[in-house]
């Protein structure tokens, strides 16, 4: 499959959800949870934050990044310094409830980086996969402009499985959970 076509699908997607949010609500929010299950042999905290369009239909477009410490182990015991770092772009389906409240799913795609260490610092791995999300959540609002937000998501990656000169998608082997909780501003 060529590189082209498996792009468009999305990109036109985006656009499409893009362009009603373009007068939108406009949200800022930052989160904190936990990241689980998938690779994680035990829940790590993780913080980050988005920028939400939401307009008066059911579509909205957000950019959402997430940084996860000691992803793959504790520093002192595992691999040092680990971390991983999630920059997503997502397409928001939502409806409202009450009067002030949202429900959503979200679906999109975007850079997943791990980064690890050994003790002794004789190697590193950098690696930067494309990943796919999917989850939902909800938002409710206090008054006009300030909110909570709570989601639960899941992170997988993306990649060509075969070193050859063909480009075919498939879904790799990293993946991960993430629940979070925080505060909305809306404008």
């Amino acid at each position: 499959m060529k590189l082209r076509t498996v792009l468009s699908l999305p990109a036109t997607l985006l656009a499409l959800a893009a362009a009603p949010a373009l007068h939108a609500e406009t949200m800022i929010s930052g989160h904190a949870g936990k990241a689980f299950g998938g690779d994680l042999a035990d829940s790590r905290t993780t913080y980050g934050g988005a920028l939400t369009f939401m307009g008066d239909g059911a579509f909205g477009f957000e950019i959402e990044g997430a940084y996860t410490k000691d992803f793959f182990g504790d520093e002192a015991v595992a691999l040092g310094k680990n971390n991983v770092t999630s920059l997503m772009a997502n397409i928001l389906l939502g409806s409202r409830f009450g009067q002030s409240g949202r429900v959503y799913a979200s679906v999109g795609g975007g850079l997943l980086k791990s980064r690890a260490e050994d003790l002794d610092q004789f190697f590193e791995v950098t690696r930067n996969d494309f990943g796919v999300t999917g989850g939902a959540g909800a938002m409710g609002f206090f008054g006009r402009n300030l909110g909570v937000r709570g989601d639960v998501r899941y992170f997988r990656n993306i990649g060509d499985p075969e070193p050859d000169n063909e480009f075919d998608i498939d879904f790799g082997n990293f993946s991960f959970w993430r629940g979070t909780a925080g505060i909305v501003l809306k404008f």
